[in-house]
């Protein structure tokens, strides 16, 4: 049966956590079957003029209306973002 668009979704697992070196992660998980999860640290960059970089992966997931479960990873850096899914086109 499908969920009410005003009822609360509840969050089931949550974690988070955030070093004083700027380095962080946190998970969620909530009742209506998404997940996530992300972790990132703190880089030099390459070009010295550009300081330091976060560089975060993670990946989130979801099950569509269909019953058929998603999922995605990512990674971000100084290089731009890269997203991998078996749903997601190849170039």
């Amino acid at each position: 049966m499908p969920q009410k668009l005003d009822e609360p979704i509840p969050i089931l697992k949550q974690s988070s956590n955030i070093s004083p070196d700027g380095a962080y992660e946190y998970s969620y998980e909530t009742g209506n079957g998404i997940a996530a999860d992300e972790t990132g640290v703190l880089h030099k960059a390459a070009n010295p003029e550009d300081g330091s970089v976060v560089v975060a992966e993670g990946r989130y997931s979801w099950t569509a209306p269909d019953g058929k479960l998603y999922s995605v990873t990512y990674k971000a850096d100084e290089n731009g973002f890269q997203v991998f899914g078996d749903h997601i086109p190849k170039k």
